[in-house]
């Protein structure tokens, strides 16, 4: 079973998605010699730069640049350069803000459970693997161990909220059983009984 050179996707479709065949060279090779008959010793042009060249105008139009423009290659190779060289692109922040520390934790969480992976930094690669977040791991390590301090402080005054609420309420209680019973020993003992 012979293999498909087109096989693979390619991220363009059209001219610039195919690959050159050696059926194209030769066919360019075979039109040449057929053109240079009787012109001996003029070297025969190389196919794979003609069709290379109709590629290249094919990519500076896919880039919306105009073939004939004096500055055309200059254009191309600076829109090539945009789109694939980490050099010529914008720097983006892209690991968890620090406001998002919760919503990290609760991923990795979710992750670490779904997958029934047992460190933090295997769910942090598997994040990365499914594309939910980017960055060095590192760093990522750091915003989840800080995710994690931001959640214990919240639940420590949480705690503590909840133990000054039960302590103001057994005051509360303590208050008005002392009351109830100062009034009790204030009355007269002959009013608490009932009279028959």
């Amino acid at each position: 079973m012979a293999k498909n050179p087109d096989r693979r996707r390619s991220p363009r479709r059209g001219l610039l998605g195919k690959r050159i065949t050696k059926e194209q060279i030769n066919a360019i090779y075979l039109r040449d010699f057929k053109k240079s008959l009787g012109l001996l010793g003029e070297p025969l042009p190389d196919p794979v730069s003609e069709l290379h060249l109709k590629k290249m105008v094919g990519l500076l139009l896919h880039y919306g640049i105009d073939p004939k423009c004096p500055d055309c290659w200059f254009q191309g190779f600076y829109a090539l350069a945009l789109e694939h060289e980490k050099g010529f692109q914008i720097a983006q922040k892209t690991g968890p803000k620090k406001r998002d520390g919760e919503n990290f934790l609760r991923d990795v969480e979710e992750i670490r459970a779904r997958k029934g992976l047992k460190s933090d930094k295997a769910a942090i690669l598997a994040l990365q693997a499914e594309g939910r977040y980017r960055g060095y791991l590192p760093t990522l390590e750091a915003r989840l161990r800080e995710a994690k301090a931001a959640r214990k402080k919240r639940e420590k005054k949480k705690r503590e909220k909840e133990e000054q609420a039960a302590a103001a309420s057994r005051e509360a209680f303590v208050r008005e059983a002392k009351l109830a019973l100062e009034s009790h020993s204030s009355r007269p003992e002959g009013a608490t009984k009932l009279a028959s």
